[in-house]
């Protein structure tokens, strides 16, 4: 499965994420397992041992992780389990912004009936009906599990080659972070594969007011010109300052 999402970001830019492959939601799933089966072979045949908890403090020290694990892991380590972690993917929601303690629940929830009933069989056929990511606990709680890593080339990169001689447009550029320029980049990687203009024009615009609001200017560029300006200022001023 090789599916993309778009997710809205806080400036109201779509930008495509691509989705864990059901592969790697497996790898990550058997990881923790065994991360958890590992704590329990030593508990039973360590810790129970020694005699210090009672036989019912003893099962609730057992079944805590096992019940417990995904939904502490993901809350505590920013929507990642650690076989996530391994496997570079994480939770995200659907709308750009930051999964709840009630998403992470609702996912959670709903692990028994994706996961554990019929082998992992709902799950699975959800994800690769929906087509997203999407499990039934991933649907209740609008989120989806994407890869962190991606395929990565220069475009998609913040760098831009910039002539030496260059001269700077837009000196307020500096305001912005390396994420913003980060969505300008991936919005114009977009803009050049989107067929649709008018689609095209709402999504450069989009992110032109977003970003002369945050450096409280009027350029009257264009939104196309406008972008490919705020990369190559940034690039040189970041490169002069380096």
């Amino acid at each position: 499965m090789d599916e993309h999402i778009r997710i809205e970001t806080t400036q109201n830019v779509a930008i495509q994420y691509e989705v864990a492959s059901v592969g790697d939601r497996l790898t990550a799933y058997f990881l923790d397992f065994l991360i958890v089966l590992a704590y329990i072979v030593f508990f039973v045949f360590f810790i129970s041992q020694m005699g210090i908890f009672s036989s019912m403090v003893e099962g609730v020290l057992i079944m805590a992780p096992v019940l417990f694990y995904d939904l502490v892991c993901e809350i505590f380590l920013n929507g990642q389990s650690i076989g996530k972690r391994a496997r570079q993917i994480k939770v995200a929601k659907l709308d750009g912004t930051q999964p709840s303690l009630f998403n992470y629940i609702m996912r959670w929830m709903l692990r028994p009936i994706d996961i554990w009933l019929a082998s992992g069989v709902i799950g699975l056929v959800v994800i690769l009906w929906k087509g997203n990511g999407q499990r039934l606990g991933d649907i209740a709680a609008g989120t989806t599990v994407i890869k962190l890593k991606q395929r990565v080339t220069l475009d998609d990169t913040i760098l831009t080659q910039v002539a030496e001689n260059y001269t700077v447009s837009i000196p307020e550029v500096e305001m912005l972070s390396d994420y913003d320029i980060e969505v300008v980049k991936e919005v114009m990687n977009n803009y050049f594969k989107m067929a649709d203009f008018k689609l095209r024009r709402t999504l450069t615009r989009k992110a032109q007011i977003s970003l002369e609001k945050k450096m409280n200017i009027k350029s009257g560029l264009s939104p196309e010109v406008f972008l490919e300006t705020i990369l190559q200022d940034y690039n040189y001023i970041k490169g002069k300052l380096e």
